[in-house]
């Protein structure tokens, strides 16, 4: 007959008459169990206690394949654990929960249903039995008690190995009080929260730990105190500061308070808001002048002044007196009309501030929270000065020449004007400033290129500065300029020709035949001019042999052997002594009146029939001998010394063939030799010296 297993109470702390009773119960149990068994039991402990039964206590394990697990005890929550059992047998099955020396605390019909919440904090074993019949034993001391052990376990029967349930006291929290924190990061300084500032009470548990999380949880740090952490070294963003109660089975190896695992708990958190320091940045312009009484705005021109490098969540634009009492807090510096401000100097500065900052203020130097301010620009106020009236003029200068073009002293008279300090200025047509002379009649207008230059008179204050000012637009201040005299500069470019070998043609004349160059074998270019003519002169450009209408038109063959010069001419009206060479002064120097400009020249090289060139001369290891206006188709050429000893000799048919030859001369010693041609036909010669290095 099966007896059922009664649970004993999960309180071991009984009271004398208690464990009495509980023994006169256990032995009558024992009896009942004894008498119901047919055979023989091993008193073998709590292993496989008969090697013939046929029971098994079966394998044993926790819902996740381990066999240990740990529980909060204490908090008034039920605390259920729940298990995997496999492979047992008997006639009768029977769950046993332990303390650690293996003395029964409760035989419960359904383990996961057991609450281990009630039996406080210690370990607790649990197997599975599986029996035939089951008995007290009698404690081997001999005290007369009995003893309630998984090793006193008689009969038929077989227990698991145990899995073991550790029971903590569930920790408090407690509450943190302090705060919330700002903290301006990133500018280098530490950010520690004060000393004393966050205050713990109502906590409760074996350990502690102070943890600073995000606001998603992520843990940042474990410091010894919330005193310790520099939060300057974290990014700007919310920290969580929180304390931390936990027992033995609580690992902190982690990386989210989310992942905490056993016995804990986590107070309030208490905020720390860490704003990223702003960048001030730098303001550049100014400073900038108005004058007062005019009636008229007076307003910072749109993008005078340039910010660069700042950084903040906010920015503001913000306008003081000198003393930091806020004047303005305006969209931007643009907008304000400094006319309206007060006499003496403005400061204009511009703001980056995090959400920490108010500016429900009335001086600058209560800013509180995370703010930078810039360097200020200054705004000051003076009286507007009279422009005054120029007369004199237009005048007109040919510039590029290299002569110097001047207006004439006297030639501008000034009247009407008014101001503190004055200055004469001289711009393009387009304002921008090309000089600031002590006087008018000291500019040199040839230095500067063509166009037009406007002459003026400025009267001007303090305030008026030129350093930087490229443009007469670009002035700020109280000044004035006068109406501008023009300056007409104006100048013409002989442009650059091109052809030929190396800028160069050469013609063999007076033979009769005509030599002329073809049309296209120049090239003019970037030539600039109202007129323009082509002009040969001589070698060295002194005297004006042709001009005519075009290039093509001159035939070389009637100029002679030599060396001519053709250019190009660019002139404005009124060019004087550019006339034919049969109808006066012809000299190239004799041109006035008028801007011109000559290109570069074209050289014209005019040989007679029997003339040779040799180069290079001199020369180490060859020389070229050329013989294109040399006539004959066969020719001799011979090398001779100063000693006239003859050290070359060979002769050529050049029908059909280039009239060049190279000589090697690399053998002989440094010296004056003399090349000579021979015409084999009709007996004509050219000698030229060669010099041998």
């Amino acid at each position: 007959m099966k007896e059922k297993i009664h649970v004993l109470p999960s309180n071991l702390f009984y009271s004398e008459p208690q464990k009495l009773l509980l023994i006169f119960l256990l032995t009558l149990l024992g009896i009942f169990a004894l008498q119901a068994q047919n055979t023989n039991a091993s008193d073998t402990g709590h292993e496989h206690a008969d090697e013939n039964a046929t029971v098994y206590g079966g394998d044993l394990t926790f819902a996740d394949g381990e066999t240990y697990t740990s529980v909060c005890v204490g908090d008034g929550e039920a605390d259920y654990i729940w298990v995997h059992l496999e492979n047992e047998s008997g006639r009768v099955k029977q769950w046993i929960i332990t303390d650690e020396a293996g003395n029964i605390a409760a035989l419960p019909d359904d383990i996961e249903s057991y609450d281990f919440d009630e039996d406080g904090v210690g370990i607790s074993l649990i197997y599975h039995l599986s029996y035939n019949g089951i008995k007290p034993l009698v404690d081997p001391s001999g005290q007369g008690k009995f003893t309630i052990n998984v090793d006193d376990i008689v009969g038929k029967f077989d227990l698991s190995d145990p899995i073991t349930v550790e029971r903590f006291l569930q920790p408090v929290g407690g509450t943190l009080e302090g705060g919330p924190f700002e903290f301006c990061v990133g500018d280098g300084e530490a950010d520690h929260i004060p000393e004393g500032a966050i205050t713990l009470s109502g906590n409760m548990g074996t350990n502690s730990a102070w943890v600073v999380t995000d606001i998603d949880g992520n843990i940042l740090g474990l410091p010894e105190s919330p005193y310790d952490v520099n939060f300057d070294e974290a990014p700007a963003g919310t920290c969580l500061v929180w304390h931390l109660s936990y027992e033995d089975n609580v690992s902190l190896d982690i990386t989210n308070a989310s992942e905490l695992m056993g016995c804990f708990a986590l107070t309030n958190p208490i905020e720390v808001f860490r704003y990223q320091q702003p960048t001030a940045g730098t303001l550049e312009g100014g400073p900038f002048n108005f004058c007062v009484g005019d009636g008229e705005a007076d307003h910072i021109p749109e993008g005078a002044i340039t910010l660069s490098g700042n950084m903040g969540t906010n920015l503001a634009w913000v306008v003081t007196d000198i003393d930091g009492n806020i004047l303005g807090l305006p969209e931007s510096p643009y907008d304000v009309n400094f006319d309206e401000a007060p006499a003496g100097t403005c400061l204009v500065w511009h703001l980056s501030y995090e959400d920490n900052v108010s500016l429900d203020i009335t001086n600058a130097s209560e800013l509180m929270g995370c703010f930078a301010l810039t360097n200020p620009i200054e705004v000051f106020r003076y009286q507007q000065p009279t422009a005054g009236t120029l007369e004199g003029g237009p005048f007109n200068f040919c510039v590029g020449d290299g002569e110097a073009d001047q207006i004439e002293e006297g030639a501008i008279t000034l009247s009407g004007n008014s101001g503190t300090n004055a200055a004469w200025v001289v711009t393009d047509a387009d304002g921008n400033i090309l000089a600031l002379p002590d006087s008018p009649y000291d500019v040199n207008f040839d230095e500067a290129p063509a166009g037009t230059c406007l002459v003026w008179h400025l009267s001007y204050e303090d305030n008026v500065s030129f350093d930087g000012v490229a443009n007469a637009a670009d002035l700020m201040g109280c000044f004035a300029l006068s109406n501008p005299v023009t300056v007409n500069r104006t100048s013409v470019n002989g442009g650059t020709l091109t052809g030929g070998e190396e800028n160069s043609f050469s013609f063999t004349v007076g033979d009769g035949t005509s030599d002329t160059l073809a049309d296209g074998a120049l090239t003019l270019e970037g030539n600039v001019g109202t007129n323009s003519a082509w002009v040969l002169t001589n070698e060295d450009a002194t005297v004006i042999l042709a001009l005519p209408t075009n290039y093509t038109d001159i035939d070389f063959d009637g100029t002679g052997e030599g060396v001519s010069k053709l250019w190009h001419l660019s002139y404005e009206d009124g060019l004087e002594g550019l006339t034919p060479p049969d109808e006066g002064d012809h000299l190239v120097s004799g041109l006035s009146g008028a801007c011109f400009d000559l290109s570069n020249a074209i050289t014209i090289n005019k040989v007679t029939a029997s003339s040779i060139a040799i180069y290079p001369n001199p020369t180490e290891t060859s020389v070229s001998v050329d013989l294109s206006h040399f006539s004959g188709d066969y020719i001799n050429i011979s090398l001779f010394n100063l000693k006239s000893s003859r050290l070359f000799n060979q002769q050529y048919s050049f029908k059909g063939l280039s009239k060049i030859q190279y000589l090697d001369v690399s053998d002989y010693d440094a010296g004056l030799y003399f090349v000579k041609v021979t015409n084999l036909q009709t007996g004509a010669t050219a000698v030229k010296p060669l010099v041998i290095n």
